[in-house]
This record gives C-alpha cells, structure tokens and sequence, in this order.
C-alpha cells in the first residue's frame, strides 16, 4: 500500500517531507513514481519550464524522503521529443548525483537510457501496460521485452490484464491474459533486487479491499518467484 498524493511534489512543503521520510523510515525500500507532469517538450518555453521544473522537484523530493528509486513517465509524445526526455533524464541524474537514487522513466525504449549514459538511470517496466501494447501482444512477448529491457529495468509496475479487451490495473486475482507465474520466475532468474510495485486501482474508500487484493497477489508473486529453480 503506497500513499497517494495529487498536486505534484510541490504539495509537500518541508514539514510534510519530514513527516513523511519518518513515516516511511521502516521499509526497506522507497520509491517515489509519478506520471506525467506537464509538456517537458512545449513549444511554449514558458510551459516547458514549468514541466522541466516539476520533473526536477520530484527528484528533490526523492532526495528528502530519503528514497531509493525514482520513476516519472517520460515527455509525451514519446517518440518525436526523444532528446528532450534524453536531456531531461541527464539533468535528473545530474540533481541526484550526491544521493544514492536510482532513476528511470516508465517506457519500453532501451535507446532513451542508454543515450542518457548513467548506470544510475534505466526504466520502470510496467508489465500489464506492455501487454497492451498491441492485441496479440501475450506472456511469451512480453518475457521478450524484459530480456532486452533486463540491464535497465529499475522498477516494476504489476496488475492484473483482463482478456479479451486487456483492462489493466486490475487485482492479481482477476487477472485472465498474463501468466504472472512465468513472469515472476523470470524475475527472480534477473536476481532483480529493485522495487515491485502492485499498481491496483482503487477499490473502495477505506483500503480494505485493496489490501485484501495486495495479500493475495503477494501470493501469486511468491509461487512464481519459488519456481525459479525448477
């Protein structure tokens, strides 16, 4: 279960911070992640600057909170601004240099990291959301991606994809299109050691549902990750 903030990381002011980096102090990983924040591609160059801007503050509250890994979806649209999410990813890292921060953007690219050029910043892997990147697209194909992807891959992103009409961010336990259990083998094959974050949409007002959801689906993981050896 991860806190759910709106605003950006300009709602948290310093006291805020300080609450939250107690709060969290016990877990033994951190990862702040936040989708996308703003045109870092505007024309307009006071637009851009406001995008670039909340891209760097989020990596400064990365820093504050003390976490380990920080994700952001990169500029839209992806493809034709690929130096403008290259250059953004180098400032990224270059904020973070004194820190201990992993960093990605959440994409399917090996070029963007590799162009970007820090061990430091790879990609989140958002396993339900590669399976929807066309129709056909099913386990086999995507334990395809994460082999190209391996040496990058910072975080992952887990939810359930419904068949036929793929909706993801669906709880484990309703998932009918992906074989988590591959999946996770290959996983724990990687000896992957970052963050694997159940990305469920929200069910209910108080939580109970999707921690429920989370329970199970911690299950599921594990079956998968104890086949590695067989």
């Amino acid at each position: 279960m991860t806190p759910i903030t709106y605003g950006g990381p300009e709602a948290f002011d310093k006291d805020r911070r300080e609450r939250l980096r107690d709060l969290l102090a016990p877990f033994h990983l951190v990862t702040v992640h936040s989708s996308s924040m703003g045109s870092i591609g505007d024309a307009d160059p006071a637009k851009r600057e406001a995008a670039q801007e909340r891209y760097r503050a989020l990596v400064r509250l990365a820093i504050d909170l003390d976490a380990d890994v920080v994700t952001a979806h990169p500029g839209q649209p992806e493809p034709s601004i690929f130096d403008v999410n290259v250059e953004m990813g180098k400032k990224m890292v270059s904020l973070a240099e004194e820190s201990g921060l992993a960093l990605g953007f959440e994409l399917f690219d090996v070029k963007v990291a590799q162009a970007i050029g820090s061990g430091r910043f790879g990609a989140l892997f958002d396993v339900g959301h590669a399976s929807r990147r066309a129709l056909e697209v099913d386990t086999d194909d995507v334990l395809a991606m994460i082999d190209e992807m391996e040496s990058q891959i910072v975080q992952f992103h887990l939810h359930g994809v419904g068949a036929p009409d793929k909706m993801d961010h669906l709880p484990l336990a309703q998932n009918t299109w992906l074989d988590y259990e591959r999946i996770m083998k290959r996983i724990a094959e990687m000896s992957f050691a970052g963050p694997l974050i159940l990305e469920i949409g929200i069910r209910g007002n108080d939580g109970v549902e999707n921690l429920k959801d989370c329970v199970v689906a911690r299950d599921v993981l594990l079956r998968g990750m104890e086949k590695r050896s067989t």
